[in-house]
C-alpha cells in the first residue's frame, strides 16, 4: 500500500456463503441497480446509440458465455444469459505486486509474475449476518481515480476511501455453486428457499409413479423360465 501499488478489481459480483447446520447456502452480492441509462426526455440518437451498444455487449456476452461453458452449444443457458440486462459492475479496491524470479532460479525465463488481493474491512450491519467481512467498495468514478491516482492521493488520504458500504444488494442462488466445476449460467439467478423440493420416487413412491399401462403391461409379461426349472428349485429349497 505504501508502494502506491493499487489497482481495482472489476466483476459482475461475487458470492458469500451462509452456514446453518451442516448446510450452505450461496448468495450473489453484487450493485443494487444498472447501469446509468439515458433519461426519458432524451430519447433521441443517444438512446439509438445506447441500443445498439446493449445488443454488442450481450453478443459478446453470449459469446464469452459459450466459451465458458466448454463449447457445449447449451443454448437454453446462452439464451438465459443474453436476457439478462447488464448490472453495473462492482469495483473494489486492490493491492498488487509484481514478482521476478531470480536469475539462477528455475522460473527465471518465465518473465514476471503478477498477483493481486482484494482489500477487505469489515461487513456494514446489512451485510454482517452473512459474513463479518467484505470487500472495500470504490463507489463511483471519483473514488476509482483517487484510489488509482497514487502521485496524488497518498496512502492516509486512500485509506479515507475504504469503509464499509451500503450499496450491495443480494440473493439467493444454486447450492450447485459448492462446486468449483459448476460454471453454468444459472449461478447468478434467484432461487426460492422456500420452494418445496422434490421427493425421490423410491419404493411405493416410484411404483405409484409408473403409468397404469405399463403397470398393467409388466404384470401381465410371461414368465421367461421354464415351470419345470422353477419346479426343480422349490424342491431344492425343500
Amino acid at each position: 500500500l505504501k508502494r502506491g501499488q493499487r489497482c481495482v478489481i472489476v466483476c459482475e459480483g461475487f458470492y458469500e456463503w451462509k452456514t446453518s447446520g451442516k448446510t450452505k447456502q450461496p448468495y450473489f452480492m453484487s450493485f443494487s441497480g444498472t447501469d446509468t441509462a439515458v433519461s426519458e426526455g432524451e430519447l433521441s440518437s443517444a438512446q439509438e446509440e445506447a441500443d445498439a451498444a446493449d445488443a454488442t455487449e450481450a453478443s459478446q456476452q453470449e459469446g464469452q458465455l459459450s466459451e465458458e461453458l466448454g463449447r457445449s452449444g447449451d443454448a437454453a443457458d446462452r439464451a438465459r444469459f443474453a436476457d439478462r440486462r447488464p448490472q453495473r459492475l462492482l469495483t473494489m479496491a486492490g493491492l498488487f505486486d509484481i514478482w521476478h524470479p531470480p536469475a539462477d532460479s528455475e522460473y527465471a525465463g518465465d518473465g514476471p509474475i503478477f498477483t493481486y488481493s482484494i482489500v477487505t474491512v469489515p461487513a456494514s450491519k446489512s451485510i454482517d449476518w452473512l459474513h463479518h467481512r467484505m470487500p472495500a467498495i470504490l463507489d463511483g468514478d471519483d473514488a476509482i481515480q483517487q484510489w488509482l491516482d497514487f502521485s496524488h492521493v497518498n496512502t492516509e488520504k486512500a485509506l479515507g476511501l475504504i469503509h464499509s458500504s451500503t450499496c450491495l444488494k443480494w440473493h439467493p442462488v444454486t447450492q450447485a455453486m459448492g462446486n468449483i466445476r459448476y460454471k453454468n449460467a444459472d449461478c447468478v439467478e434467484a432461487v426460492d428457499l422456500n420452494a418445496k423440493k422434490p421427493i425421490k420416487a423410491t419404493g411405493l413412491t416410484s411404483w405409484l409413479k409408473v403409468s397404469p399401462s405399463k403397470r398393467k403391461a409388466e404384470e401381465s409379461k410371461p414368465d421367461d423360465e421354464p415351470q419345470a426349472k422353477k419346479l426343480a428349485k422349490d424342491e431344492e429349497k425343500d
